[in-house]
């Protein structure tokens, strides 16, 4: 008699893909901060003492890119998505601060 259970999906590393996407930069690990995280769930991506982004680590989701100053908000589940959430980080820590 044939299983009738499906195959389990693939598992995505969420804490591998936030290693590649922090590479070069500071990951600072968060408090707990939001509802349903736990506490080091959600990481700080800074350069020079800047905050650039924040990761948010879903275990078999992959990792969530979010930010007020970046371009837009990314889910990273793959290494085509580590690449733009570089790009889109590296952007921003670009930015000069306004001079008064």
């Amino acid at each position: 008699m044939p299983s009738t259970t499906e195959p389990d999906a693939p598992t995505i590393d969420a804490k591998a893909l936030a290693a590649a996407i922090g590479k070069g930069w500071k990951l600072v690990n968060t408090p707990k901060v939001r509802t349903g995280y736990k506490a080091g769930q959600q990481k700080l991506v800074q350069a020079n003492g800047k905050t650039l982004g924040m990761l948010t680590l879903r275990e078999g989701k992959g990792a969530r890119v979010e930010g007020n100053r970046l371009a837009r908000n990314l889910t990273v589940t793959d290494a085509k998505g580590v690449a733009e959430a570089r790009r889109l980080l590296a952007a921003v820590s670009r930015i000069r601060p306004l001079r008064c």
